[in-house]
């Protein structure tokens, strides 16, 4: 098969799941997720709930895709947030040079032997234990190898023969933006962010997990793990389900990044778009 049909294959098993999951939570959401019911407690997979209730009484599919919404939109969020503060950063360091660039080196080399859990704690025992402040923890914490790496693409790019033929030649800073060093850096920094998320992903909800995050009877992946791991031995898939579901949404994430990241021969080979 050749590159074309393996890349319309691609994009049709990727449409496929998307409307897959859209439909699944559509029809599992019509089942309030927070509805409590007592007299189900632990009850078994049936027809009615396919993965059994929680202590509550719970659906716990049903928990599992609306949290689905709450944990990996607020860790894809936080980490486009993450990756625009990062890159118009770098972006811009590299763009001016000189004491820029070397600020943006001795603060990137300062701060990356804080841990990013160290980070993420300080900022949620300020901000709160809400799901923004949740996310504003994981932006702050995780803003520096975004910078990094855009930093040293753009200035390997601006380096290269034809972009300084480009300012030599009176173009535009937009235009040398926009037509040169853009096109060359968003492949690899976009790669990078599908390979960020998996730690984006288990830094939210080991937060949430620790209560740092929404609280009850918000239906977030780590509060779910966090609520039923006691109960991992009797009832091991209230606990399970939402665990796995966040490593595979991690793995799911990197194998992606690695698949967009093989291709690209770096910043050195790259070629203006004009």
């Amino acid at each position: 098969m050749n590159s074309g049909s393996g890349s319309r294959g691609n994009g049709a098993r990727v449409i496929a799941a998307i409307v897959t999951v859209a439909l699944l939570a559509w029809w599992r959401l019509t089942t309030d997720p927070n509805a409590i019911d007592l007299a189900h407690r632990f009850a078994s997979p049936s027809t009615t709930s396919p993965l059994g209730t929680d202590e509550l009484g719970r659906d716990v599919l049903s928990r599992l895709i609306a949290g689905g919404f709450i944990t990996i939109g607020a860790a894809s969020g936080a980490l486009a947030a993450t990756a625009a503060i990062g890159t118009m950063l770098g972006l811009f360091a590299a763009w001016r040079g000189g004491t820029a660039g070397s600020a943006l080196l001795v603060t990137t080399d300062s701060l990356v032997s804080v841990p990013q859990v160290v980070i993420a704690l300080i900022m949620v025992s300020i901000l709160g234990t809400n799901l923004q402040a949740l996310m504003v923890a994981v932006v702050a914490a995780g803003w520096l190898p975004f910078a990094r790496l855009s930093f040293e693409l753009a200035s390997r790019i601006l380096s290269t023969d034809y972009a300084i033929a480009a300012r030599m030649s009176g173009a535009s800073s937009a235009r040398i933006v926009a037509f040169t060093l853009l096109p060359n850096v968003a492949r690899p920094l976009v790669a990078h962010a599908f390979l960020r998320f998996p730690g984006k992903l288990l830094l939210l909800s080991g937060l949430s997990f620790l209560g740092l995050g929404p609280q009850p009877p918000t239906p977030e992946w780590g509060a779910m793990l966090a609520s039923g791991i006691d109960e991992l031995e009797r009832h091991p898939l209230v606990p399970l389900v939402p665990g796995l579901a966040i490593v595979l949404t991690g793995f799911a994430a990197a194998h992606f990044g690695r698949r967009l990241e093989a291709p690209t021969t770096g910043p050195a080979s790259a070629r203006p778009t004009e």
